[in-house]
């Protein structure tokens, strides 16, 4: 069996191919059946293009041998080796991105100055910087690759893309059975800083480790990606599910006061019994992109108070296991007036 990726640079094959034996030893991979995607500067043709599996006569010229992504590139690993990426690329490509069975694979260099504040990591696709490319790590930014990780080299975009396309593509081949969420999620709990949360000065979820993720037993649940808008009476929110296997929907719950909320591998249904928590939304499980409303209003009651606490966005299996908050899926209810709290 050979592993095949698609890439939106041909000069970065070789890099690929570097990785994946890196990765699953020599012999596995066949440089001749990796193939190339072709690209705008945006990205947005190239995921599109895979997506729907049509036809684009200049797609062999991105190619070492001719050969098209629908027959050849099974795994479905995109990798945009620039660094414009911004959230916007997250939410116009989620949809497509979940229905083609792809993940995109990015490289950030902040030439711009980093992610605006807030940024959350994404859930679609990866998002990292490399230690020896001179990056400095911001919102948004998932993991961190060390310097000439595995013997190959990362000091550029272009080169740490490769490299994490190598290891998407390397667990995949271990993992068949895993998707691209489980994949990610196997990542992050194994990365530098799972123990102690998502550091967006620190990148991410920290430095990945191959070794450790492909060698994971249980897949933690991981919160979605969230955004979300304020006004006077509402919050309202807008989730990009974490599709891993064992997730059956996302829930939104209030949790009264300031205590420190614990960062561990997964929540239970017991840890929110015992802050008190309120359940203000429960997804259908169905919908791509859920759209959850939350409403402050004066006079309402439904056991909620107002005052100090935090609306939490998890993933959840249904059978009372939840993914662990992290800084990007808590929103002070703070920020919101109003003497109560009603879920729609």
């Amino acid at each position: 069996m050979t592993v095949n990726v698609l890439n939106n640079t041909a000069h970065a094959i070789s890099s690929i191919a570097a990785s994946v034996t890196a990765m699953l030893g020599a012999g596995v991979i066949n440089v001749g059946v990796l193939v190339d995607g072709t690209s705008n500067v945006d990205g947005t043709p190239f995921v599109s293009d895979i997506v729907t599996q049509a036809s684009n006569a200049s797609r062999t010229n991105y190619s070492n041998n001719g050969l098209t992504p629908d027959n050849n590139a099974p795994y479905g690993v995109t990798s945009n080796s620039f660094s414009s990426y911004t959230f916007a690329q997250e939410t116009t490509w989620y949809s497509a991105m979940v229905a083609g069975g792809i993940i995109n694979n990015w490289a950030y260099v902040p030439n711009g100055g980093p992610l605006p504040a807030g940024t959350v990591p994404p859930s679609a696709t990866c998002v990292l910087l490399s230690a020896d490319s001179g990056a400095t790590s911001g919102p948004g930014i998932e993991f961190g690759m060390t310097a000439s990780y595995k013997g190959v080299g990362t000091n550029s975009p272009s080169a740490a893309t490769a490299v994490m396309a190598g290891i998407l593509a390397s667990l995949k081949y271990n993992h068949p059975s895993w998707n691209w969420f489980d994949i990610k999620a196997a990542l992050r709990q194994t990365a530098a800083n799972w123990a102690t949360g998502y550091d967006p000065t620190n990148y991410g979820f920290g430095a990945v480790n191959f070794d450790t993720a492909t060698a994971v037993g249980t897949i933690y649940l991981q919160p979605p990606a969230v955004t979300y808008t304020l006004t006077s009476d509402d919050i309202v929110f807008t989730l990009y599910p974490f599709r891993q296997t064992r997730r059956v929907r996302e829930e939104i719950w209030y949790i009264p006061g300031s205590a420190a909320l614990t960062i561990k591998n997964e929540w239970t249904s017991a840890d929110l019994v015992a802050l008190n928590a309120t359940l203000v939304y429960q997804s259908n499980g169905t919908d791509v992109i859920p759209i959850a409303m939350a409403t402050a209003r004066a006079g309402t009651t439904n056991g909620v108070s107002a005052g100090v606490g935090r609306m939490v966005v998890f993933t959840t299996d249904g059978a009372g296991n939840y993914s662990s908050p992290q800084s990007y899926n808590v929103v002070p209810f703070t920020a919101i007036s109003g003497a109560g709290l009603i879920g729609v």
